[in-house]
C-alpha cells in the first residue's frame, strides 16, 4: 500500500500532466515554488541567449512551456513510472503514445512546492 505522500504525489503529477495536455498550465502555477529552476535541452531553443540549459522564475517557466509547445506543437504525456526518494521526484512520461520519453526529476520543499524540474528526452 503506499503512503499518503506517495498518494498525494501521484495525485499533484497526475494533476500536472493533465494540466500539460490541456494546455492550461498557468493552473500548475500553486504546486511551483516562485523562483522554480528548470533544467532543459530545450532551453536554449526557445531563449538563445541562455546557453546553460536553465531558467528560473514561475512566469519565466509557465511562459517557456506555452512557446514550447507552440514551436514543437502539443505533446501529450502519460505516466509510465513514478518513483520518490525523499524530496525527489522520478517521473518516465510516455510522448503522444510512442516509444519515446520525457524523463523528469523534480525536487520539492518542505512546503510540498516544486523547487526544481530537470528533463531528457529518450
Amino acid at each position: 500500500m503506499k503512503s499518503l505522500i506517495d498518494q498525494k504525489v501521484h495525485r499533484i503529477a497526475e494533476h500536472c500532466i493533465a494540466c500539460w495536455n490541456a494546455c492550461t498550465l498557468e493552473q500548475m502555477q500553486p504546486y511551483l515554488k516562485e523562483d522554480v529552476l528548470v533544467r532543459s535541452p530545450n532551453i536554449p531553443v526557445i531563449y538563445p541567449e541562455q546557453v546553460s540549459g536553465f531558467i528560473q522564475g514561475r512566469e519565466m517557466v509557465i511562459t517557456y512551456w506555452y512557446q514550447l509547445i507552440k514551436l514543437s506543437g502539443p505533446m501529450k504525456l502519460s505516466i509510465d513510472s513514478l518513483q520518490r526518494e525523499g524530496d525527489t521526484i522520478h517521473l518516465l512520461l510516455k510522448i503522444n503514445d510512442t516509444e519515446k520519453f520525457l524523463a523528469t526529476t523534480l525536487r520539492y520543499n518542505q512546503y510540498g512546492k516544486i523547487i526544481e524540474f530537470s528533463f531528457d528526452y529518450r
